[in-house]
Protein backbone atom coordinates (compact mmCIF):
# COMPACT_ATOMS: atom_id res chain seq x y z
CA UNK A 1 0.00 0.00 0.00
CA UNK A 2 3.27 2.33 0.96
CA UNK A 3 4.43 1.75 -2.55
CA UNK A 4 1.48 2.77 -4.53
CA UNK A 5 0.78 5.92 -2.62
CA UNK A 6 4.25 7.12 -2.95
CA UNK A 7 3.62 6.00 -6.81
CA UNK A 8 0.56 8.01 -7.36
CA UNK A 9 2.85 11.06 -5.53
CA UNK A 10 5.24 11.24 -8.05
CA UNK A 11 2.55 10.18 -10.81
CA UNK A 12 0.30 13.48 -9.40
CA UNK A 13 3.73 15.54 -8.89
CA UNK A 14 4.96 14.91 -12.81
CA UNK A 15 1.24 16.08 -14.14
CA UNK A 16 1.29 18.87 -11.72
CA UNK A 17 4.76 20.32 -13.50
CA UNK A 18 4.70 19.30 -16.80
CA UNK A 19 3.60 21.97 -19.70
CA UNK A 20 0.78 20.10 -21.04
CA UNK A 21 -0.54 23.01 -23.75
CA UNK A 22 2.79 22.75 -25.21
CA UNK A 23 3.35 19.38 -25.52
CA UNK A 24 -0.11 19.16 -27.26
CA UNK A 25 0.72 21.49 -29.32
CA UNK A 26 4.07 19.81 -30.74
CA UNK A 27 1.88 16.36 -31.06
CA UNK A 28 -0.49 17.98 -33.29
CA UNK A 29 2.13 20.07 -35.47
CA UNK A 30 3.88 16.99 -35.71
CA UNK A 31 0.85 14.61 -36.96
CA UNK A 32 -0.79 17.50 -38.92
CA UNK A 33 2.23 18.23 -40.78
CA UNK A 34 2.18 15.04 -42.30
CA UNK A 35 -1.24 14.62 -42.68
CA UNK A 36 -1.92 17.71 -44.30
CA UNK A 37 1.01 17.02 -47.00
CA UNK A 38 0.98 13.23 -47.38
CA UNK A 39 -2.79 12.72 -48.04
CA UNK A 40 -3.46 9.02 -49.09
CA UNK A 41 -0.66 9.02 -51.87
CA UNK A 42 2.19 6.68 -52.45
CA UNK A 43 1.63 4.42 -49.79
CA UNK A 44 3.80 2.19 -50.75
CA UNK A 45 6.63 4.88 -51.27
CA UNK A 46 5.77 5.63 -47.03
CA UNK A 47 6.27 2.20 -46.84
CA UNK A 48 9.73 1.69 -48.31
CA UNK A 49 10.59 4.59 -46.43
CA UNK A 50 9.97 2.65 -43.33
CA UNK A 51 11.90 -0.47 -44.41
CA UNK A 52 14.91 1.27 -45.61
CA UNK A 53 14.62 3.07 -42.31
CA UNK A 54 14.81 -0.20 -40.67
CA UNK A 55 17.45 -1.83 -42.37
CA UNK A 56 19.96 1.07 -42.01
CA UNK A 57 19.09 1.69 -37.79
CA UNK A 58 19.84 -1.99 -37.84
CA UNK A 59 23.41 -1.56 -39.53
CA UNK A 60 24.23 1.17 -37.60
CA UNK A 61 21.82 1.01 -33.93
CA UNK A 62 20.73 -2.87 -33.42
CA UNK A 63 18.86 -1.72 -30.48
CA UNK A 64 16.79 0.91 -32.20
CA UNK A 65 16.08 -0.63 -35.15
CA UNK A 66 12.88 -2.69 -33.63
CA UNK A 67 10.84 0.81 -33.88
CA UNK A 68 10.84 0.91 -37.66
CA UNK A 69 10.81 -3.13 -37.79
CA UNK A 70 7.82 -3.72 -36.58
CA UNK A 71 5.74 -1.19 -38.30
CA UNK A 72 7.45 -1.80 -41.51
CA UNK A 73 6.62 -5.13 -41.55
CA UNK A 74 2.84 -4.26 -40.49
CA UNK A 75 3.32 -2.30 -43.28
CA UNK A 76 3.74 -4.76 -46.06
CA UNK A 77 0.76 -7.07 -44.55
CA UNK A 78 -1.42 -6.16 -48.15
CA UNK A 79 -5.29 -6.84 -46.58
CA UNK A 80 -4.53 -5.27 -43.10
CA UNK A 81 -2.35 -1.96 -43.72
CA UNK A 82 -4.33 -0.32 -40.55
CA UNK A 83 -2.01 -2.86 -38.63
CA UNK A 84 0.68 -0.96 -38.94
CA UNK A 85 -0.82 2.10 -37.18
CA UNK A 86 -1.54 0.32 -33.92
CA UNK A 87 2.20 -1.30 -34.15
CA UNK A 88 3.33 2.56 -34.59
CA UNK A 89 1.75 3.84 -32.10
CA UNK A 90 2.12 1.73 -29.55
CA UNK A 91 5.91 1.98 -30.20
CA UNK A 92 6.33 5.31 -30.31
CA UNK A 93 3.27 7.35 -28.51
CA UNK A 94 5.25 6.08 -25.27
CA UNK A 95 8.58 7.82 -26.21
CA UNK A 96 6.95 11.33 -27.17
CA UNK A 97 5.87 11.49 -23.28
CA UNK A 98 9.31 9.89 -22.27
CA UNK A 99 11.41 12.42 -24.29
CA UNK A 100 10.39 15.25 -22.79
CA UNK A 101 10.81 14.11 -19.56
CA UNK A 102 14.00 13.26 -19.87
CA UNK A 103 15.18 16.33 -22.44
CA UNK A 104 12.86 19.01 -21.48
CA UNK A 105 11.86 21.98 -23.43
CA UNK A 106 15.18 21.24 -25.95
CA UNK A 107 12.90 17.77 -27.34
CA UNK A 108 10.01 19.67 -28.40
CA UNK A 109 11.07 19.35 -31.84
CA UNK A 110 12.12 16.27 -31.70
CA UNK A 111 8.61 14.82 -30.48
CA UNK A 112 7.26 16.97 -33.43
CA UNK A 113 9.79 14.98 -36.08
CA UNK A 114 8.65 11.62 -34.16
CA UNK A 115 4.91 11.92 -34.27
CA UNK A 116 5.71 13.02 -37.79
CA UNK A 117 7.35 10.12 -38.46
CA UNK A 118 3.92 7.95 -36.96
CA UNK A 119 1.71 9.52 -38.79
CA UNK A 120 2.65 8.55 -41.97
CA UNK A 121 1.22 5.54 -41.14
CA UNK A 122 -2.58 6.73 -40.60
CA UNK A 123 -2.68 7.67 -44.64
CA UNK A 124 -3.40 4.34 -45.30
Amino acid sequence: MNRLCSFSAVVALIAATLPWPLIAAMWIAGMASTLVLAGRRAWQGRALIWNIAAIALSLTLPGLSFLFLLPAIAMNIPWRPKIAVIVACFLFFPLGFVLYIALGGTALPAIAVLLAIVASTFTA
